[in-house]
Formats: C-alpha cells, sequence, structure tokens
C-alpha cells in the first residue's frame, strides 16, 4: 500500500479509487452549474452590447404622443400681458420663463441639491429693460396657489428670486393691476 500525504502532513493511506470519486464528484458539481451561470452571463454581455450598438435617436423616429397647447396663457393671463406690454413700451415682457433661465450659481460651481429643488419652476412674467437686463419677476397667483405643493413651491421660488436679487411682484388674479399700479410696483419711489 502507498501513503499518500495530507495537507496538514500526517501520512494516510494511498487508495487510487478515492482519487477517483473525487475528482467524480468534482466533475459532476461543477459541469451542471456552468450553463446555470455562463447562459445568464452571456445573455446580460449581449443585452449590453445590443443597448450600446443601438442608435441613441431611434425614438425620434416616430411621432411622441404631444400636441401643442390651444392658448399658452389663461384668459387672465392674456389679460395681463397685454396690460403689461401697453403700460411698459420700452420694456421686453416675457411670459412663462423657467426660473433657472434668470439664475447663475455663483461662482459657476452647480449646487444639485438647489438645482434639484428649482429645476421645474417657471415664473408668469418677467420684465427686462431693452438691454435684457432683469427688472423684476411677476406671479400671478389664482386658486391652485392655495394647494400645499403650490405654497411650497411658490416659496422655493421666492426665495430663489430673492436670493439673486431680483424683485418678485406678486398680483392676485382675481383683481388684475391697471396701468398706474404697474408702475407703481416696478418703479417704487
Amino acid at each position: 500500500m502507498q501513503v499518500g500525504y495530507r495537507p496538514h502532513g500526517s501520512p494516510i493511506p494511498f487508495k487510487p479509487e478515492i482519487l477517483f470519486y473525487h475528482a467524480t464528484v468534482r466533475a459532476m458539481t461543477t459541469t451542471p452549474l456552468s450553463p446555470y451561470v455562463g447562459v445568464p452571463f452571456a445573455a446580460v454581455a449581449i443585452s449590453l452590447l445590443l443597448r450600446a450598438l443601438r442608435p441613441r435617436d431611434g425614438s425620434l423616429a416616430k411621432p411622441w404622443p404631444l400636441e401643442a397647447k390651444r392658448n399658452l396663457l389663461t384668459d387672465r393671463e392674456r389679460v395681463l400681458y397685454h396690460r403689461l406690454i401697453d403700460t411698459l413700451p420700452d420694456h421686453i415682457v416675457l411670459a412663462q420663463v423657467q426660473l433657472l433661465q434668470l439664475l447663475k450659481f455663483k461662482g459657476g460651481r452647480r449646487g444639485y441639491a438647489i438645482f434639484n429643488r428649482i429645476s421645474l419652476l417657471s415664473l408668469d412674467y418677467v420684465i427686462l429693460n431693452s438691454d435684457t437686463s432683469i427688472v423684476a419677476a411677476i406671479e400671478l397667483d389664482d386658486a391652485t396657489h392655495e394647494r400645499e405643493d403650490r405654497r411650497r413651491a411658490d416659496a422655493r421660488k421666492s426665495h430663489a428670486l430673492k436670493s439673486a436679487g431680483i424683485p418678485l411682484i406678486g398680483w392676485n388674479a382675481k383683481s388684475l393691476p391697471d396701468a398706474t399700479a404697474i408702475r407703481a410696483a416696478l418703479n417704487p419711489s
């Protein structure tokens, strides 16, 4: 009988049938698992490769489910818009402006938490000088501004404008200002 050695060094009797048994058991446990490991891995790899090769603008090949709004402004907003342009002929009046168009981060460093809090907010009107410098932002509040989510959005909007030094003028949609009130709000003495 031959003598073999255990890993820790104690002699054991050598039996070829034990080696055959271990080799057979090892082959049985590893071979059946390879399809279960290899096939999913290959499927994921192929999926990632196909995704990388797919044209990114493929969704532009057919129309999106969109349509134009009938009017950009509500009836009350249109009335105020016309009053603003009639009262301020030397100014530029813009409607429905994204808040971020008026702001930039100090030092060019974007604060992502702040960006995320204001990125979807818009202003009803922005009044500009003829050189496009900002005079003021105007918000027309209606019943929807009484909802809690709108109050939080209005507070973020107001805080952002105040932080940037841009005046915010708020009027109620039920009592629109006349030309005198518009001039007084934009030229406080």
